[in-house]
């Protein structure tokens, strides 16, 4: 059964600002510390074991602030996975959350949405809207096929674009 709010908010101490966890009583044994809780797992994210379930703490600090867990994605807006301040945290769906990732790990341009197009020796960007792939731009130069990606990005993707600059 997953933890409610009340029992987040009598066990847990939560800092917005920081995003951070800290247990505020002991739990079957466990005396406490001034540490934070939380360990970051493999996929960048922190989790916190609650009763022999582990939790990851954006679903925690969601559920703590707005009293209810999550109906949907949690998107870190800034695209680091262990920025748990609820500013940080905004609603979305599937498809939103995947506008703002990165580059692939496969990805041989270097910038998200640019691929190198060995027949024409140029680089190509296209953007995929409701599951039909576009194209942008093509050139020689990676860096404009780069912010023909960011500027369609922009406006298809809105407020879940993917920002380079980060």
């Amino acid at each position: 059964m997953k933890p409610t709010q009340e029992y987040l908010q009598e066990y847990f101490r939560y800092e917005p600002d920081t995003g951070l966890f800290y247990r505020t009583k002991p739990v079957r044994g466990w005396n406490g510390s001034k540490n934070p809780c939380g360990t970051i797992n493999k996929k960048g994210y922190i989790c916190i074991m609650i009763n022999y379930k582990v939790y990851k703490a954006h679903h925690l600090a969601w559920l703590y602030v707005n009293g209810t867990w999550p109906d949907k994605q949690i998107d870190h807006i800034n695209g680091i996975r262990s920025d748990n301040r609820i500013k940080n945290l905004k609603l979305a769906t599937n498809q939103q959350n995947s506008f703002n990732r990165g580059k692939n790990r496969n990805n041989t341009s270097g910038y998200k949405g640019v691929s190198y197009h060995k027949r024409s020796k140029k680089y190509c960007s296209h953007i995929r809207v409701n599951g039909k792939l576009h194209h942008l731009k093509t050139s020689a130069d990676p860096l404009i096929c780069s912010a023909a990606y960011e500027d369609a990005a922009k406006i298809i993707h809105g407020d879940f674009y993917y920002k380079l600059n980060r």
